[in-house]
């Protein structure tokens, strides 16, 4: 059953993000990704860099970093808002209202009180992908991305989260898929299992936008790569 998730942020912490509540849905979530389960516990967009090293000529994954934002409208705190990178979200909305004419424009065409961007995602638009640390930062448009946690792996294989007022967990991957939008050159989308922990039991890695190292082969003589993403991660209890 296609469903759609409000999560409340509750605990320590309130997540900001219009009036601590945005939506979430699943609804996308491609076969072969399990549906989570269990209790929504929070849910951040993450800016950061996925890292490479060169193995066998192939660009092979060597962690991650990355900051988790929240992101508040100051000027209308009541006003719901979702955490999708704002070129998703703008495509999501062209499906829903099918580009129908209202007046004489195309509602799919234009956001109220916002400009078009040209499909450039947010981690390209704010800070290229960067660990910016403290805040985030704002954008002209009035929106304000504050820092809520981070993530990094501080072994091989393990991925770390740490959660402002909440505590970190380490956690391992136990399924992946394909982003279903090739376009955006993102990472896989993934289920992570915690193993380490207990603010959460499982996370997902979703709605990736780039990240993804160069097609071609490599030489052992390349330096690392750091590639910037962004993705949202929600957690569950």
């Amino acid at each position: 059953m296609l469903f759609t998730l409000n999560l409340r942020l509750l605990g320590f912490l309130t997540l900001l993000v219009a009036g601590a509540w945005c939506a979430f849905s699943v609804n996308d979530f491609p076969a072969g990704l399990p549906r989570p389960r269990g209790t929504p516990k929070y849910l951040a967009l993450a800016f950061g860099t996925q890292h490479y090293t060169c193995q066998g000529g192939i660009w092979t994954p060597h962690g991650a970093q990355a900051t988790l934002t929240a992101e508040s409208l100051p000027r209308s705190p009541k006003s719901p808002r979702s955490t999708i990178p704002e070129s998703d979200e703008k495509n999501t909305h062209r499906k829903k209202t099918g580009g129908k004419r209202t007046g004489g424009k195309r509602t799919g065409e234009k956001r109220t009180g916002e400009k078009r961007t040209g499909g450039t995602s947010n981690g390209e638009r704010n800070n290229g992908g960067k660990n910016t640390g403290g805040r985030a930062g704002g954008r002209a448009d009035g929106k304000h991305r504050s820092t809520v946690g981070h993530h990094y792996f501080e072994l091989p294989q393990q991925p770390t989260f740490q959660i402002n007022g909440l505590g970190t967990i380490v956690a391992e991957k136990k399924n992946f898929v394909p982003s279903p939008y090739p376009e955006k050159h993102g990472v896989p989308w993934l289920k992570l299992d915690v193993v380490q922990g207990n603010f959460a039991r499982t996370v997902y890695r979703t709605s990736t936008v780039g990240g993804s190292p160069p097609s071609t082969r490599c030489k052992a003589t390349d330096q690392p790569l750091k590639v910037p993403y962004s993705a949202i991660y929600s957690f569950w209890g």
